[in-house]
């Protein structure tokens, strides 16, 4: 009785040394008279040998000289298919067989997952791209937005600091058209002291050691006594915010007049 497939040893071997090793067909060509078939089994030395290397009565191959138990394929090979190891190797190659289909499915299926997986990752690149660049454009809009604003309010100050240094510039002129006034056409503007000028461009001022204010023409061609001081000389003068009384300080500093204009 055979022995059981189950408790047979099993050799393993790599699949990537499986290929051209499997035979496809058996070898029919003796290795020793390549013009001969071969169609005999020795049974002694467990091989097939063709016709040239049996004589008559014993093998004349060096390897069968003495070998009796010679046998013709086909009586050698009598209800081999009933064999169990017959049957053993038929199931191992069918065993095999479908183990490299399923290897081959398997690999197959490998290069679909991979396409697959190249796919996604494409389709994921190309959604954090369009996420980076869409932040790009929001953050460039903000930083836009903020330099924008920026700009605006220095701007503004930068404007309102010229209109300031242009009054300033302005009133500098003035003070300089005045002085220029009374040098070119005051009485004796040598001692001017407290110039100021009300609503219709005259000119008021005093001068040192006179308790006299005198009023210039704003074309600065006629000049004329206004005011005389009882106590002291004076030293400052402006008007007021309406023009209706005009301030006098006098030469010590200690006490301010207020006159009453009529125009």
């Amino acid at each position: 009785m055979a022995g059981s497939k189950h408790l047979k040893p099993h050799h393993v071997i790599d699949l990537s040394s499986v290929g051209s090793n499997i035979p496809i067909s058996a070898k029919k060509i003796c290795n020793v008279h390549p013009d001969m078939l071969m169609g005999y089994y020795c049974t002694d030395h467990v091989i097939v040998c063709c016709r040239a290397c049996i004589p008559k009565e014993a093998c004349i191959h060096k390897e069968h000289r003495k070998c009796d138990n010679i046998l013709p394929l086909e009586h050698a090979s009598k209800d081999v298919k009933k064999s169990a190891l017959f049957t053993d190797v038929m199931q191992d190659i069918k065993h095999l067989i479908t183990t490299l289909n399923d290897l081959h499915n398997n690999r197959e299926s490998n290069l679909q997952s991979l396409l697959k997986t190249k796919s996604l990752i494409t389709k994921q690149i190309r959604e954090v791209k369009s996420e980076l660049l869409t932040h790009i454009d929001n953050l460039e809009h903000d930083l836009y937005v903020t330099l924008s604003c920026l700009h605006q309010k220095l701007e503004i100050q930068i404007n309102k600091q010229k209109e300031h240094i242009s009054q300033v510039l302005r009133s500098l002129k003035e003070n300089e058209n005045e002085v220029d006034s009374l040098k070119n056409h005051g009485k004796d503007v040598s001692c001017a002291v407290g110039v100021t000028r009300d609503q219709q461009g005259n000119i008021y001022y005093g001068r040192r050691n006179s308790s006299n204010i005198q009023r210039m023409s704003s074309d600065g061609k006629n000049c004329e006594d206004m005011l005389n001081i009882d106590n002291g000389y004076p030293h400052g003068m402006c008007f007021g915010n309406d023009f209706t009384k005009l301030f006098v300080i006098n030469d010590c500093l200690k006490s301010v007049f207020a006159y009453t204009c009529r125009h």
